[in-house]
């Protein structure tokens, strides 16, 4: 890894600081620092603060995101989520939630659900976090335009199941997992999952853009 290296835009010779692979925000204060969130990478000023925001909206959403609540989520919610629903900018933030929550009926009953991939805002730091592995992987900032994102909506295929090996030592926080040189047309599949329950994939094209459909 070349340290005096953005790890997103690529630009040398500025001042960097040490980004976070994973947003810090989504895990608990005081908690021993496990590998998931040692990972991190030289950033340019200009990118490193481009993502903050982001990266606060996500923290809220995938923690708000599905039912299972285990004591990750709740310290997160209580000591984090919940006191930023009280900040100056609450109302945005508020507002930025409700607008991928929708009423739908859930075993008989009616209840909000969260829909995180309908938020740019969300995939993009699922392609941020895809670009951060990358660079720690092989050194070399990757294009967001290669990566193409969604939560994991479909059973993946057998054999690529069987060769996925999820790493990070965090399984209630976060964790991932990724293939590379898939086919002539994808360079690595990439599956995260957060607080046991939340999973998105990935997928790095092998040529300049990511075409807009896959097929897996």
């Amino acid at each position: 890894m070349n340290n005096r290296q953005c790890a997103y835009c690529g630009v040398t010779g500025r001042r960097f600081s040490r980004d976070h692979v994973f947003p810090r925000g989504l895990f608990p204060p005081g908690a021993a620092r496990g590998a998931a969130q040692r990972l991190t990478v030289p950033a340019c000023i200009s990118c490193n603060g481009s993502y903050s925001d982001d990266e606060a909206h996500f923290r809220t959403v995938i923690t708000l995101a599905g039912e299972h609540l285990n004591e990750t989520v709740r310290g997160i919610w209580t000591e984090k989520v919940l006191p930023s629903f009280y900040k100056v900018d609450s109302q945005r933030r508020l507002t930025d939630l409700m607008g991928i929550t929708e009423q739908r009926e859930v075993n008989g009953e009616r209840k909000l659900v969260i829909y995180p991939a309908k938020d740019e805002r969300i995939l993009r730091i699922i392609r941020k976090s895809v670009r951060g592995l990358t660079y720690i992987h092989n050194g070399t900032p990757l294009p967001d335009e290669r990566i193409w994102a969604d939560v994991l909506r479909w059973a993946l295929p057998a054999d690529m199941e069987e060769q996925l090996r999820f790493q990070g030592n965090e399984p209630d926080i976060v964790e991932y997992a990724f293939l590379e040189r898939v086919d002539p047309e994808l360079d690595a599949v990439w599956v995260f999952r957060f607080y046991g329950r939340t999973e998105f994939i990935a997928t790095v094209s092998a040529g300049a853009r990511h075409p807009a459909r896959i097929s897996l």
